[in-house]
């Protein structure tokens, strides 16, 4: 008898030792660190150059641009990531001085972009930024969106 209340207690601890290592295999994407995670959409933090990519291809792909204009739109891309990160860091509120910075530093983007683009392809990409009517009643109906986001919602 003993043997047999043994043998029944060291399966059961082989089976939850299976089930932990199973489990722990298993772990979904929301359980990751918040550290590694955007909080905005819950996607995996990308670094600077690896959101310059993914957004100068889509450009590209939709103002039509050459390889050297991609190539362009991904250095100014990638040397606007750092700066933005630069001033941003991990905060959530702005002084005025870096609300500022972060305004020179879209406005910096928009006008080198311009220089990258031919009058045509700007003018796409201008058109494309605007915001939808929807987006905008959004924005003016929230008391929360201030008034940076408001002005610069358009020059990401």
């Amino acid at each position: 008898m003993k043997k047999i209340l043994l043998s029944a207690v060291v399966l059961f601890l082989i089976n939850s030792a299976i089930a932990q290592t199973s489990q722990t295999a298993q772990t979904p994407q929301s359980a990751k660190p918040q550290a590694e995670m955007s909080q905005k959409r819950n996607k995996p933090v990308q670094s600077p150059e690896q959101r310059a990519k993914n957004k100068s291809q889509k450009l590209s792909e939709q103002l039509g641009c050459d390889p050297s204009q991609t190539q362009k739109i991904y250095s100014l891309l990638v040397s606007k990531q750092k700066k933005m990160n630069e001033i941003r860091g991990e905060k959530k509120e702005f002084t005025k001085e870096e609300k500022q910075k972060l305004r020179e530093t879209r406005k910096s983007y928009v006008s080198e972009l311009k220089g990258i683009l031919n009058p045509e392809q700007f003018k796409k990409w201008e058109e494309s930024r605007k915001m939808s009517p929807e987006r905008q009643k959004v924005i003016d109906s929230n008391p929360n969106m201030n008034d940076n986001k408001k002005e610069n919602s358009d020059l990401d």
